[in-house]
């Protein structure tokens, strides 16, 4: 293996380790999932992006719980509007007028998405 190839390795055991623990119930590991969220580290980022991203519903209360965080706000209002609810844009409108245009942006993109979606199936 290269030595950046191991290096990346090496960054990212964390955040699978949190991973595994967030997905059986260990709050702490979820918090630091929410934490990469913020990662200057763009590997570290994305690969925590990616996990909560792709945990669907799951991910819901993880990234509800990310806008809290203000650096994790781009991240988990681009991956709340990946979810397809549109009730979710009652949580994500607020942060379109954000002063921070980052966090103003990202929200504006996310309600686009959601108009986007295709309607989420009703239950019978």
């Amino acid at each position: 293996m290269a030595a950046g190839g191991l290096a990346t390795l090496t960054r990212s055991a964390p955040i699978l380790a949190a991973y595994a623990g967030w997905r059986v119930g260990l709050p702490a590991a979820g918090r630091r999932l929410v934490a990469a969220l913020t990662s200057s580290d763009a590997d570290v980022h994305d690969l925590a992006a990616v996990l909560v991203g792709r945990s669907g519903e799951a991910g819901r209360g993880l990234l509800l719980r990310a806008l809290e965080e203000p650096a994790a706000r781009p991240t988990a209002l681009l991956l709340l509007a990946d979810l397809g609810d549109p009730d979710l844009a009652r949580a994500i409108e607020p942060f379109t007028h954000d002063p921070d245009p980052r966090v103003a942006r990202a929200a504006r993109e996310a309600l686009r998405t959601l108009e986007l979606a295709p309607p989420t199936p009703t239950p019978r």
